[in-house]
């Protein structure tokens, strides 16, 4: 195993670390630093409340891409975090379209320098080294000032690799300090130093393409797969917005940046920018390409036309002179597993040891669970129950009233603390347990048939109101039975109230009268799969992903393709 695969492999079990001496920073401030950033830049600023970040991009009028940077909001001010390479053009961009604003853009990269950790167990890390009012909450948001060893540091969330992960900015005078005492602390607790390989090997895994390398001014938004995340479409004009709305309504892009999978195997590597073809035509360049040492191959990030990006294509690529075969896929190559199916995970290996009259091994996997998901309540039963057998009680008492704490509602707090007092011998606080548990008990089966009355109500509403709009869309097809919006509009109605047989002939002739509708696709594989017609669903949704993948219509696209995975799944387990 190569030192980069030792380090993946530490990072997507425990985390890693590094230090990133080619990250920026800039202070935006001022009374209209928010509205000079909202014209400017594609995605919704004004939605940023204090402590949110997004990522987000400067466009030109022409929708090609001139920079690409995640941008945090902390109080009155927002921080940019950028490649250094790019700091001088987004700092010169946004200079253009200031004139009288009270807004002010100060480059703070010589103050100090970017550490980052990542990984599943980061967030466990980080809320048992740092100090804040209240450190779990902090950790919640995207960007907030908090304490180490002491000094007052930046943290910005972010993840590099796929993983959970977190940016901290060390000011230059203490750098050396914090980040030593950090290094030692994370090295015992398992986090691994990535160096470059493994940073950009991870990189390339998780499918996040880098500005100059994988992207670049050449490329529309609209090519990248960035509109996405990237792209605001209710917020109003900005530079470049009518581009990027004209082709969402009327056009598709006419390349798009897909994985490519390459058979397991030896490494392979062409440099960024190699041509690709199929049957001597040039289809499109390899962009970064890895060896993947989770994947045991190959991987590329490429920029293909779109008659060649539908997802699952087998090709033959010519590439500099020989004959490669490679898979399409959407990205990312590797989706890591949440802290919280971790966390389980980790709880049903503790049960399986505890049936295993192994208790004292399952502490140290529900220990390690309850870091990963601190509101877990089943976590917190299984570990108060087992140290109690272990005559452990006061502990147990005492995670149970952190439960209650964390979740005021939580009757598995209460009553498990009313067993626990009992065992302790005080009677009259078990009995005050056992009364609070019953009435938060009583409570809750009020505010569930609360619930349900409402969610009857608001199904009753639905109803009346997909009824209203259907009555328009036949409306609208007495006078032009062809018209999309009709058709469609009546076939998802009918998806909506579950009549599947009546949607089906809509959504065919929505499809029929315009065969790029991909939404369209979508709705009738939702009603064969409603009719429980798994052949007829799979087609459908097939048909939509190469419509889809052809126009750059992402969420649909993602959406069929995780339908079609999940019916092929059942398939061959049936």
């Amino acid at each position: 195993m190569t030192k980069a695969a030792e380090e993946i492999s530490a990072l997507r079990s425990t985390g890693g670390f590094a230090r990133l001496g080619d990250l920026g920073l800039i202070e935006v401030s001022g009374d209209d630093a928010a509205r000079l950033l909202q014209a400017r830049t594609c995605n919704d600023i004004a939605q940023l409340s204090p402590g949110r970040g997004q990522l987000n991009c400067l466009l030109n009028r022409t929708a090609h891409l001139q920079a690409v940077f995640w941008i945090y909001r902390l109080e009155d001010s927002f921080w940019i975090v950028a490649e250094k390479g790019q700091v001088p053009a987004i700092i010169e961009q946004i200079e253009l379209y200031h004139f009288r604003e009270q807004m002010a853009l100060v480059d703070r990269s010589a103050e100090g320098t970017f550490w980052t950790i990542q990984g599943p167990e980061s967030l466990p890390f980080l809320a048992e080294h740092l100090r804040s009012a209240d450190i779990k909450a902090a950790l919640d948001l995207d960007a907030v000032t908090v304490e180490l060893d002491g000094k007052p540091v930046m943290l910005f969330k972010q993840s590099l690799t796929g993983e959970d992960g977190y940016l901290l900015w060390f000011p230059s005078g203490c750098e050396t300090e914090l980040a030593g005492n950090l290094q030692a602390a994370l090295e015992a607790a398992g986090f691994a130093g990535l160096g470059t390989e493994a940073l950009e090997t991870a990189r390339v895994e998780a499918g996040f393409p880098r500005y100059r390398i994988d992207i670049s001014a050449d490329d529309l938004i609209t090519d990248t797969g960035l509109e996405q995340v990237a792209v605001s479409y209710t917020k109003g004009c900005y530079v470049g917005q009518e581009v990027v709305a004209r082709i969402k309504t009327y056009s598709a892009p006419r390349k798009g940046l897909v994985g490519l999978m390459f058979p397991p195997g030896s490494p392979i590597s062409y440099p960024c920018g190699t041509p690709c073809s199929v049957d001597s035509k040039e289809i499109g360049q390899l962009k970064s390409n890895v060896f993947s040492p989770t994947l045991g191959r190959t991987i590329a990030l490429a920029f293909l036309t779109r008659e060649y990006r539908q997802p699952d294509t087998q090709l033959t690529l010519e590439i500099e002179g020989s004959k490669q075969e490679a898979k399409v896929v959407l990205l990312p190559f590797y989706t890591p597993p949440s802290r919280q199916e971790r966390a389980r995970q980790l709880y049903e290996r503790a049960l399986a040891l505890f049936a295993g009259d192994r208790e004292a091994g399952s502490i140290g996997l529900l220990r390690k669970a309850l870091n990963l998901d601190p509101l877990s309540p089943d976590v917190y039963e299984a570990l108060g129950v087992i140290l109690s057998r272990q005559g452990e009680i006061g502990e147990a008492v005492e995670l149970m009233q952190h439960l209650a704490q964390l979740d005021p509602d939580s009757v598995m707090a209460h009553t498990n603390l009313s067993v626990f007092y009992m065992q302790l011998g005080d009677k009259e606080r078990a009995e005050e347990e056992k009364a609070v548990a019953m009435s938060i008990q009583m409570r809750k089966l009020a505010m569930e048939a609360a619930a349900q009355q409402k969610q009857q109500e608001d199904e009753r509403r639905r109803r009346e109101e997909a009824l209203d709009r259907m009555r328009m869309f036949r409306a609208v097809l007495e006078i032009d039975s062809e018209d999309l919006l009709a058709n469609y509009g009546l076939g998802s109605a009918h998806v909506d109230l579950a009549e599947f047989e009546q949607a089906v002939p809509y959504l065919e002739k929505a499809i029929k009268v315009k065969p790029t509708h991909t939404v369209a696709y979508l709705a009738l594989g939702k009603a064969f799969e409603g009719l429980k017609d798994t052949g007829k669903a799979m087609a459908a949704y097939k048909e939509g992903i190469d419509v889809a993948s052809k126009r750059g219509d992402m969420m649909p696209l993602k959406e069929m393709q995780s339908r079609l995975v999940q019916l092929e799944s059942a398939i061959k387990q049936g």
